[in-house]
């Protein structure tokens, strides 16, 4: 269903604190507003990661989601398993 208000879109490098990276913004840098989006509409993105310089190494989960700016609250998943952010892969840091 059309989402009701403009959410900002998270993508997180880790799951504890602090991330190993994140990239935090609204969709395609403001040009395309959740609350403008259709059912089944896809919308492509690419976001670049920065790592903290203080990341070990080791293999961590890459999570993305929506939350709204002006409080924090996450939109919840309706596919894909229960929680408030998609694991959509996982990305070593560091290896040989």
């Amino acid at each position: 269903q059309p989402l009701p208000a403009d959410y900002t879109v998270f993508v997180h490098l880790g799951d504890g604190e602090p991330l190993a990276a994140q990239a935090d913004g609204p969709p395609l840098s403001g040009l395309a507003p959740t609350s403008g989006w259709q059912p089944g509409q896809l919308i492509r993105e690419t976001r670049t990661l920065t790592l903290r310089p203080d990341t070990a190494p080791g293999v961590y989960p890459l999570r993305v989601g929506l939350y709204l700016p002006t409080t924090g609250e996450r939109l919840p998943l309706t596919a894909g398993g229960p929680g408030d952010a998609a694991t959509v892969g996982s990305v070593m840091v560091g290896g040989q």
